[in-house]
């Protein structure tokens, strides 16, 4: 492969050489086993291997970013590789150590609801003394305004 990485660690990376190796994915009775052609680059990155779309089109993946998570189709039902949260944070973090941004670290978990930034309207959408045109939707929603 002579044609460089293109936005992979922020200027065009050259691949050293390419290699097709037999990669199981999944746990013991719900395991897919598939030939996988990886592109060797010399830089650093905070993860050993990547999954491109190619590999995850030919299992047939389903992923979830905010679960860790990719399922996919087996023999035996459905397969299932689960990530691990505090090493995805590492590995993040350590790659934006590698490329010079600062920021704070404590502030990387999106998932702690007091850290969360909530925003605010841009504008009133209903003019003064249209408040009874508003709708609102919950549990409380009275018996009249749900049929």
């Amino acid at each position: 492969m002579t044609s460089p990485l293109v936005g992979f660690v922020g200027s065009p990376t050259y691949p050293t050489g390419q290699i097709a190796l037999l990669v199981a994915m999944g746990e013991e009775r719900r395991q897919i086993t598939c030939m996988i052609d990886f592109i060797i680059v010399d830089c650093p990155l905070a993860y050993n291997a990547i999954l491109g779309r190619t590999t995850l089109n030919k299992i047939g993946a389903i992923i979830s970013t905010y679960h860790l998570m990719i399922k996919f189709p087996t023999s035996e039902g459905i397969g299932c590789i689960r990530g691990d949260q505090k090493a995805a944070r590492e590995c993040y973090i350590t790659l934006l150590r590698g490329a010079n941004i600062k920021m704070n670290i404590e502030s990387l978990d999106t998932r702690d609801e007091e850290k969360l930034q909530h925003g605010e309207p841009v504008e009133e959408l209903l003019e003064p003394g249209q408040q009874e045109r508003m709708v609102k939707i919950g549990m409380g929603l009275s018996t009249a305004a749900r049929a």
